[in-house]
């Protein structure tokens, strides 16, 4: 999977995504936080195992945060 993430916020943000088995706040330690200094921001991740993944994001500026969710089903190959 290759995302690039848009943002609508001013740089610099500090993002922080993980792929979690259900859809819920990005708790602290739960991801590595990322400097981003543009609106965009590619990912890739590598999927080993079919299944139900939720695709978790925080991005936050020193103005205002948003967390986002989405739903991602991997088939067997």
């Amino acid at each position: 999977m290759t995302v690039t993430l848009n943002f609508l916020g001013s740089p610099p943000l500090t993002v922080c995504w993980r792929l979690k088995p259900e859809c819920l706040p990005l708790e602290e330690g739960e991801c590595q936080p990322v400097s981003v200094t543009s609106t965009a921001y590619n990912l890739t991740h590598t999927f080993r195992d079919p299944g139900d993944y939720c695709f978790s994001i925080r991005a936050e500026n020193v103005i205002s945060k948003t967390h986002q969710y989405h739903r991602i089903q991997v088939w067997p190959s």
